[in-house]
């Protein structure tokens, strides 16, 4: 039996599978290629969760940032991969640094990380998954800025450049501290002289009057407005606060006088800022301010309460402190403080609550001015415009504003030594100072009645003893 020859592939047949296999073979790298980048991602928002963490811990020790900076660079908390001899590597290997970032307040928590090398094809993962650590994106160069529009990513990483890195910060606007696009020389004496890129130029001196062509005016409760004229004349004391990029700092009373030249960039809206935090770089919301709220309230044996409310975009935080006075400097000072009402309700105790049950005299009565009266078990009274509110601040954005001060050196020091005078006069009282909010974030001063001591607690976790 003959056998039949079998037929051979066709020239065509081979290349048809040939083309199969190197479809599939494509396809195997693509893909690969496509995991590989994602895991990169991956790691980089491992990346930045490290230094995040390790930022917000060491915090707790020193809240400025670039001795924050300083700390966690000497620490140990980076592994292998994340070092390349004294630098830092993303995934891509390129590097990574950790600056702080310009801002007008005296205790600076904001820092930048910039990521430099990443494929633009990594970008917008990256960018879209950093969101829950960082709000605020933006390139290396200045020029771009992510908002949370999708096709504002996309274009943000269509147009970096190269030579840029994505930048990585905490500070977002509303943050009470001012953008740094935009550089500020300033000398200070009995007048100071700022000028910004050509456009802004300031003057103070023991009386200051200005005329602004599109004019601005600044007094304690601060209004800023494109076209408003007005001159403003006030007295300022020898301390002037220190210069910063993108602003004018003046301690406690203050004057600012702009006089506007040709045209101001669109980056730089009129940059004054207060020394106490009471920046702010975005139109006030007289909502949220009226609902910002001081009270009092008197229980009788209990003592007298106090606490302040900051009304925000997402709810509200407070202030309270109990069978403890704070140094009225602190108080004066508190980020965003109508600083003239602090000081009346510091002078007068009647100026809210005018008797109160151990006032001793007459029936419970709130004061005219108050614009809160409860006269039930607990004679309370209030008063709005305690403190001024932006149209974008938010619990966290006060809740961090309030920690930083409060652990700021000189601020500590007076609130410690308060707590030990308070025990070395009475030893059993539960006096505390808490800071809270709305969405659960909270803080507190504690005094041990052992010892004297003030504990800082971080929600219910002992943090620090002073």
């Amino acid at each position: 039996m003959r056998l039949k020859k079998r037929k051979a592939f066709s020239l065509v047949e081979l290349m048809l599978v040939m083309a199969v296999i190197m479809t599939l073979i494509s396809l195997g790298i693509f893909t690969y290629y496509i995991v590989k980048e994602n895991q990169k991602v991956g790691m980089a928002v491992d990346q930045l969760q490290i230094i995040r963490n390790g930022m917000e811990s060491l915090k707790v020790i020193d809240p400025n940032s670039n001795k924050t900076i300083a700390m966690l660079v000497e620490s140990k908390i980076f592994p292998p991969e994340m070092k390349k001899g004294s630098n830092l590597v993303n995934p891509w290997k390129g590097l990574i640094t950790i600056k702080e970032r310009p801002s007008n307040l005296a205790v600076n928590p904001f820092y930048n990380v910039s990521f430099y090398d990443v494929p633009k094809s990594s970008c917008i993962d990256l960018v879209n998954r950093s969101k829950i650590l960082y709000k605020r994106v933006e390139s290396s160069d200045g020029k771009l800025v992510v908002n949370s529009k999708v096709k504002n990513v996309v274009d943000f990483c269509q147009e970096l450049s190269p030579e840029s890195a994505i930048v990585f910060s905490n500070f977002n606007e509303g943050n009470g501290a001012f953008d740094t696009s935009v550089s500020v020389s300033k000398s200070v004496s009995n007048s100071v002289s700022t000028s910004i890129s050509n456009s802004i130029s300031s003057s103070i001196s023991n009386s200051i009057s200005t005329s602004i062509s599109s004019s601005v005016s600044l007094s304690n409760s601060i209004s800023t407005s494109n076209s408003v004229s007005n001159s403003i004349s006030n007295s300022i004391s020898n301390s002037i606060s220190r210069s910063v990029s993108n602003s004018i700092s003046a301690s406690n009373s203050v004057s600012v006088s702009n006089s506007i030249s040709s045209s101001i960039s669109n980056s730089v809206s009129t940059s004054v800022s207060i020394s106490n935090s009471n920046a702010i770089n975005n139109a006030i919301d007289p909502n949220l301010t009226n609902q910002s709220m001081y009270y009092v309230s008197d229980g009788g044996t209990d003592g007298i309460e106090e606490w302040m409310t900051y009304k925000t975009t997402n709810g509200n935080c407070t202030l309270e402190y109990y069978q403890y006075a704070p140094p009225n400097s602190v108080l004066l000072s508190l980020p965003r403080i109508n600083r003239t009402q602090m000081q009346n309700i510091i002078n007068d105790r009647t100026y809210v609550l005018q008797s109160g049950y151990s006032w001793g005299s007459g029936p419970l009565k709130c004061a005219s001015r108050a614009t809160y009266c409860d006269l039930g078990d607990y004679a309370t009274a209030g008063i709005g415009n305690q403190f001024t509110i932006s149209k974008t601040l938010n619990n966290a954005m006060v809740y961090q504003e309030l920690t930083n001060y409060f652990l700021r050196s000189d601020n500590l020091n007076s609130i410690v030594a308060s707590f030990r005078t308070a025990w070395n006069s009475w030893h059993s009282i539960a006096a505390r100072m808490v800071w809270s909010c709305s969405t659960g974030e909270r803080s507190s001063f504690v005094l041990d009645n052992g010892n004297g001591q003030t504990k800082y607690f971080i929600g219910n976790n002992l943090v620090a003893r002073y």
